[in-house]
């Protein structure tokens, strides 16, 4: 019986560690979370989100994407996901980063470029010169270049996956729908995101200083 109660308390005491883990590392997978960035509070801000505007393009799309973006976080993904609403159902990557963009206000075909490869999604989006292109090996370069940037919003295409990487001014973040634990939409430091650092292939366009957006 001692046994049974000493080998009961090692699995909560594992458990409750590995739960403490988990809200520390993702604090939007927590039972609360959605309860603040809930559905109704974001298709308020889309309906209000055109009156974020700003002088400059770019302080304009950073700020619609910094509203919208933590109603997203702990949405499940799926490899299929086609939700439109933040919290519920589940979202394939390419769906997220569509979603999000016509959301912002930006009329672009949301299912067309979500189904196709990244690097077209991106040359739809955002014109040439604002586009950069990384091998495998160049991650300290691609890394540096968004650091001297400073602050802006790229969609970054992958091998098999696309996300936003985000510069806040301080810190560079990796969010997308992801296929890999916790497989949700995740915010993650660039410099350390597996998914990002291992891709073989790298497309770098900045949304923020992009000027197709704003006709489409």
């Amino acid at each position: 019986m001692k046994l049974f109660t000493r080998i009961t308390l090692v699995i909560v005491i594992i458990t409750i560690s590995i739960g403490g883990y988990l809200l520390i590392q993702f604090p939007y997978l927590s039972p609360w979370y959605h309860n603040k960035f809930n559905a109704d509070a974001y298709q308020h801000e889309v309906a209000n989100i055109e009156n974020i505007s700003f002088t400059e393009i770019e302080t304009c799309v950073l700020s619609r994407f910094e509203t919208l973006y933590p109603y997203w976080l702990g949405t499940r993904w799926n490899f299929n996901g086609t939700t439109e609403v933040p919290g519920e159902g589940s979202i394939a990557c390419g769906y997220f980063v569509t979603t999000m963009v016509r959301d912002m206000h930006f009329n672009i075909p949301r299912v067309k470029l979500a189904q196709c490869a990244s690097e077209e999604m991106i040359t739809t989006l955002v014109e040439a010169p604002k586009i950069r292109r990384y091998n495998g090996s160049q991650n300290e370069l691609m890394l540096a270049y968004i650091q001297k940037k400073g602050r802006n919003l790229y969609i970054v295409g992958l091998d098999t996956h696309t996300g936003f990487i985000l510069n806040d001014g301080s810190k560079t973040w990796f969010i997308h729908s992801s296929g890999a634990f916790p497989f949700c939409v995740i915010k993650e430091k660039a410099e350390s995101a597996s998914v990002l650092l291992s891709s073989q292939y790298k497309v770098l366009g900045s949304l923020s200083e992009s000027s197709l957006i704003w006709t489409m």
